[in-house]
């Protein structure tokens, strides 16, 4: 009876411990409610709940491209819970964003900036180094080399 417990033991460590980490698949479609109801009818599939929108996911930020009504699933994405309140093209095909963040596609927002710089390629650009650690920005506008912002911040 002991062996077959150790033997038991061992087995269910060995799959607890070989078990990866479930990544989000963001050509899924998502709903903005409860599903509470399916049904299979050939190939259709038919759901029923408590939404009132259903299509790809996002956070924060979707990226739509000329002809295209579905956002790019590859563009970066906000952690849950971060909001943007204001976009302004750089001049070079990325823009900037302000709102609050503590998350930008798996990297940590650490210096609590309200404004990220995201360039051409969607990546933040490291060497942006604006810090508003206070209240919000509203609005932005790019004139020259100088981004002017406004809002109810007073540090930057």
């Amino acid at each position: 009876m002991k062996k077959k417990l150790l033997f038991i033991s061992a087995l269910f460590f060995y799959f607890v411990t070989s078990l990866n980490a479930q990544t989000l698949d963001r050509h899924f479609v998502t709903t903005n409610g409860a599903v509470r109801a399916t049904l299979q009818k050939g190939d259709t599939v038919f759901i029923g709940g408590d939404f009132t929108q259903v299509g790809m996911q996002s956070r924060g930020i979707a990226k739509f491209t000329p002809g295209n009504t579905e956002p790019d699933t590859d563009f970066p994405q906000l952690s849950a819970n971060n909001t943007i309140n204001a976009t302004e093209p750089d001049g070079n095909n990325g823009f900037y964003v302000a709102g609050n963040f503590t998350n930008f596609n798996g990297v940590p927002i650490t210096n609590n900036s309200k404004i990220l710089h995201i360039l051409s390629n969607g990546s933040l650009d490291p060497s942006f180094a604006a810090v508003i650690t206070d209240n919000e920005v509203s609005c932005m506008k790019k004139s020259g080399a100088k981004l002017y912002v406004c809002g109810a911040c007073a540090n930057i």
